[in-house]
């Protein structure tokens, strides 16, 4: 069996990222943003993945999504281009005091340090290299995947299968935990691996997928290799 994980919010706390660099940033750039605090923290939350999405569809660079996900948190479109910089390097200094791993993952990542592992994640190369190197678990995986890196983005199954060849095996042998329904579940049972939905937020299930495995803690992940050990293979899902 080989285990494949998803990066942000599955190994790295991205809310509690955001819970900390919000209202700093709020309150550094309070004189450039037409909302309130709470206006503007719904509108930072929906821009990021809105903007962060046509970046990895390839609409946009990763600084123009970050330069519209500024102007429209902030409300003001108008911003210029050099205020806009100094955003995104106030926001990088906060984003990176709040980079922590969930207070499970390292002892579910000591747990699993038999099985051979691979992370598959969509970002650019520097910010998503940085964030592995900050919480310290690069030398967890055997096989790390950025979607910059390689040219394509979750939930294209290629780049599943791309973990796959990198580690010699075949996607039906590995597991694949991820926080997004969208982008982990379906991509990665797309390309025929056998997904965990990391579901911490307990949301409602879009629709079934046969055998699907869900968790609300990294630590669940306990019971299905034991369960897998058992069987004497992958885990009975369902």
């Amino acid at each position: 069996m080989v285990i494949f994980f998803d990066l942000d919010d599955t190994l790295l706390d991205d809310l509690a990222a955001k819970n900390h660099y919000m209202p700093k940033l709020y309150h550094h750039f309070i004189d450039c943003i037409k909302y309130n605090e709470n206006e503007f923290y719904a509108k930072w939350k929906e821009a990021v993945p809105k903007y962060h999405n046509k970046y990895t569809n390839g609409e946009m660079t990763f600084e123009e999504q970050r330069a519209k996900r500024v102007q429209e948190a902030f409300g003001n479109s108008d911003l210029p281009e050099s205020k806009v910089s100094e955003v995104v390097k106030v926001f990088d200094k906060y984003f990176k005091e709040g980079w922590k791993p969930f207070p499970d993952t390292n002892r579910i990542l000591n747990f699993l340090k038999s099985f051979r592992k691979g992370i598959i994640t969509n970002g650019s190369s520097k910010q998503q290299n940085e964030k592995i190197d900050i919480l310290g678990i690069r030398n967890y995986f055997e096989c790390i995947l950025i979607s910059e890196e390689v040219g394509i983005s979750k939930p294209d199954e290629r780049i599943f299968k791309m973990g796959c060849d990198r580690l010699d095996c075949s996607p039906s042998e590995c597991l694949y935990i991820g926080d997004s329904w969208e982008i982990d579940v379906l991509g990665s049972n797309n390309a025929s691996m056998k997904p965990i939905w990391f579901n911490r937020y307990k949301k409602p299930i879009p629709e079934p997928i046969e055998g699907l495995l869900i968790i609300e803690e990294l630590n669940e992940i306990e019971k299905i290799i034991a369960n897998s050990e058992k069987t004497k293979g992958m885990p009975i899902l369902g």
